[in-house]
């Protein structure tokens, strides 16, 4: 781990410069249908033709499975997948749509014939413009099988493991009890690895899992069969067992109040009232306050008598305010407060605002009170929301959110930060096992983006994680499931953005739970999955702690580490604060395929990611902050910032080796290596930099430099296939073929569309810095006269068989054929069958 070390101040220099403006770039069409129509249908021969050795190794008849990828930006109606004689299994994001069964037409005849009148091979009236949104077909492999979290720890050799294979639903239930009766025969069958077999089952209306023990040997026969949608472990439980919640105050140390020499900040939580008098609050608890109607008929009662119905909402948020992982203090039996807590009331027993009273009101009665009364309360929480109010793209902000951004903005000065819930989501599909089945691409509907007030502009809102636990409850059963189950996922609950104007929205996420789906069941604050807090009806149920789900409990999470960085940093601005948590975000590790490629979908989930506390209040050896608070920076303009003095250490007389003197750099060097880019707000260009009190001129950042992008992503380029049709007198480019065969380990065969009996030559060029390395090519045609399908292999001796004997194409060769001496004249459906692969050589 990094030593940690203090911020370092980032000096500014006099200079003010405006800003350079740049323009913009648009989008592209597919101007080329015959060519892509036609590489289209070479990747549905491919699919269709699968080698008999690929076929289930234990008597199922496999279903044809593939998916359609699709164009950056375009997406595809069902009814457009549907009418193509394809049935939908699953959708994903838009960079991977659909995957698609074909159970009744193992030719797909209806997609081929619309993919020829796509591409112009038949007189068709209809062109399927709707074709243009696919990019590529791929089938599936069995790395697309294996689950998140197998991905992150594989099966060791030799190890007996339990685990979930869930398989593609063909809703014929018989079918599926076979093929898990079969499954079991079949593991059991293995004298050489004793105990495998089928141990649970359950097969819904959508679903069918089975929870099996298995070990690595068998597991890769398992994930290449087609009917197999994924193999995945169980995540472990957050804890145990249930009793670990029922720990009594007196097994823990005596509770301290925070500290009131360094004046630890306060934060304000307007929610549903807190109960005062449980043990691990009353010793933190600055002051509560209910804001009523004036009536005082319809929020009735104390600051305790709030969300009865619920089951104590409020001190449920307070708990994660007060201590952010409780967890963590749980383990360790350590509850410190570092920071105040208030509470404002602002609902009756049911956690319900009053209908004739304006929340505005009571938010900026609540807020007054509190602020003027107590300087060191500069966080608000808000884990309420208005759940019918949900912001659509283009439309203006919200009331109450103006309200918030009013506040902040008008007590600018007192330095206050509100931090928000973006609100839950609860997706009801018509069975909740789709809901498993969906997700998390149903987070991307209209409906999931965030709620009153989430969208207020000043605040921080933050939406919600899974912590990759599991259900406590029943844990063994196949019908048990957690839905995100990975830490990191987003919570099957989270709302996301944007916000107003495309603003980021959420700008944060914490954890915030799990659900669990119990056969046809949707469970909520299952203990196993939730965030621990505190319990309200302590003394009714003997324990001091309740689990909840939601973004109401991460949103005290970030709560909780703005207040700390408010109390390490006394006089920082809101805006200070606000800039080190979003700087100490980082998108977590692990996120779900659906939008892994996707930068604009993980933003919208995402924000800026999750928040770390070490490293937004201190630096390390190789990750430093430069502060600098309390500055404007007009529109248009950006400022200039000196270098800060290196510590004495570092420019003292030194004796070095002569390897050592050897590798340093000129000081033309070191001017080469500075950057003349940074990030602070806008993009700035750096023109000068000061060392020794003089400033040094840096010249403007040149042309892009030539880049290959072979050299930094292993997929390369690849070999292009042209093809001359006389008719026409003219080449056409038909685009790659071994596309991602970019080493002899990914060698493999591969089938492309050619055309009809008009297309009389084909050519394959090296355009780039790269060696093609073809093993075999063989010419498939359909002899008009007999039907029959026929295949013809090269006069050229080394490409008559797949003999690793290859011919090599460096940059700049071709390799012609001419068509007219190997097949006849009146030939169809003509394809080239070719086996090789490429290698860079940058």
């Amino acid at each position: 781990m990094n030593s940690q070390f203090e911020h370092l101040q980032l000096p500014r220099t006099n200079i003010e410069l405006p800003k350079r403006i740049k323009g913009g770039g648009g989008g592209n069409k597919r101007d080329n249908r015959d060519i892509h129509g036609r590489k289209l249908l070479a990747e549905v021969s491919t699919i269709i033709e699968r080698p008999v050795k690929e076929y289930a190794p234990f008597g199922i008849n496999p279903k044809l499975i593939f998916k359609l990828k699709l164009r950056s930006e375009y997406s595809l109606q069902d009814k457009q997948v549907t009418g193509s004689g394809l049935n939908i299994l699953e959708k994903g994001s838009k960079s991977d749509e659909a995957i698609v069964v074909f159970s009744s037409d193992d030719n797909l005849t209806e997609f081929r014939r619309r993919l020829e009148s796509y591409s112009g091979l038949i007189n068709d009236s209809p062109e399927y413009g709707y074709l243009d949104a696919i990019e590529e077909l791929v089938r599936l492999e069995p790395q697309d099988r294996i689950g998140p979290l197998l991905k992150l720890e594989p099966l060791e050799h030799g190890e007996l493991v339990p685990l979930d294979l869930e398989l593609w639903h063909t809703g014929i239930l018989k079918e599926m009890q076979d093929y898990i009766n079969n499954l079991n025969e079949f593991l059991s069958s293995f004298e050489e690895y004793p105990g495998m077999r089928v141990t649970d089952r359950y097969i819904g209306e959508y679903m069918c899992i089975a929870r099996m023990k298995i070990r690595q040997e068998v597991l890769e026969i398992l994930l290449a069969e087609d009917a197999v949608k994924e193999i995945d472990r169980r995540p472990k439980p957050a804890f145990e067992n249930s009793s670990q919640l029922s720990i009594s105050i007196s097994e823990f140390p005596e509770v301290i109040s925070p500290p009131l020499d360094v004046d630890a900040c306060g934060i304000l939580v307007i929610d549903s009232g807190v109960q005062r008098g449980h043990p691990l609050i009353a010793q933190a608890l600055g002051d509560t306050e209910v804001f009523s109607d004036s009536n005082h008929s319809f929020i009735t009662g104390g600051p305790d008598d709030g969300d009865i119905k619920n089951g104590g909402h409020g001190t449920g948020v307070f708990g994660v305010a007060l201590y952010g992982d409780l967890f963590k203090c749980l383990e360790e039996k350590n509850f410190q407060p570092q920071v105040w807590l208030f509470s404002a009331r602002v609902t009756n027993e049911n956690n319900e605002y009053d209908p004739d009273l304006l929340l505005e009101n009571q938010l900026e009665k609540a807020v007054a009170y509190f602020i003027d009364n107590y300087p060191n309360c500069k966080v608000i929480n808000i884990s309420l929301g208005n759940r019918d109010s949900v912001y659509r793209d283009g439309h203006k902000q919200f009331l109450l959110a103006a309200k918030i951004d009013e506040i902040a903005y008008r007590l600018q000065h007192k330095n206050i930060l509100f931090v928000i819930s973006a609100g839950n989501f609860y997706y009801q599909p018509e069975s909740d096992e789709l809901l498993r089945q969906k997700y998390p691409s149903y987070l991307f509907s209209e409906n999931s983006q965030i709620i009153e007030p989430a969208t207020a502009a000043i605040a921080l809102t933050v939406g919600s994680l899974s912590m990759g636990k599991g259900s406590l409850e029943y844990a063994e059963d196949a019908s048990r499931n957690a839905i995100a189950k990975v830490e990191g996922y987003p919570s099957p609950f989270t709302r996301i953005g944007f916000g107003v104007d495309g603003m980021v929205k959420p700008e944060l996420v914490d954890f915030g739970g799990d659900f669990v789906l119990d056969r046809s069941r949707i469970i909520d604050n299952e203990k196993g999955v939730s965030i621990l807090t505190l319990n309200k009806n302590f003394q009714g149920s003997q324990s001091l702690f309740r689990v909840y789900c939601g973004t109401s409990f991460a949103a005290p999470r970030v709560a909780n580490l703005a207040a700390r960085l408010f109390t390490k940093f006394p006089n920082a601005s809101s805006n200070l604060i606000r800039a080190l948590i979003a700087d100490s975000a980082d998108i977590p590790e692990e996120i779900p395929d659906d939008f892994q490629d996707d930068e604009k979908q993980q933003l919208k989930v995402y924000g800026y990611g999750q928040p770390n506390f070490e490293k937004a209040a201190y630096s390390t050896e190789n990750g430093v902050v430069l502060l600098e608070d309390n500055r404007q920076i007009p529109v248009g303009k950006f400022h200039i910032y000196e270098i800060p003095p290196l510590p004495e250490v570092l420019i003292e007389s030194k004796s070095f080796s002569n390897s050592f003197v050897k590798q340093s750099k000129s000081i033309g060097d070191l001017l080469e290596s500075i950057p003349e880019r940074f990030a602070v707000g806008p993009v700035i260009e750096v023109t000068a930099i000061k060392i020794d009190g003089d400033f040094v001129t840096l010249r403007p950042p040149g042309d892009k430099p030539s880049i290959y992008i072979s050299k930094y992503f292993e997929g390369g380029s690849c070999p292009y296939l042209k093809i001359y049709d006389y008719t026409k007198n003219t080449w056409f480019d038909l685009g790659t073929v071994l596309y991602n065969r970019h080493n002899k380990d990914l060698q493999g065969e591969e089938i492309h569309i050619l055309g009809n009996s008009n297309i009389t030559k084909l050519r394959l060029e090296e355009r780039e810095k790269e060696i093609t390395f073809i093993d075999s090519i063989t010419i498939k045609y359909v002899d008009t006269h007999d039907g029959m399908e026929h295949e013809v292999n090269l006069n050229e001796p080394n490409l008559n068989s797949t003999d690793g004997v290859y011919m090599q194409l460096f940059e700049g060769d071709s390799f012609e054929i001419d068509l007219t001496t190997l097949i006849p004249s009146e030939s169809s459906d003509i394809r080239l069958k070719i086996n090789g692969y490429y290698q860079p050589t940058i």
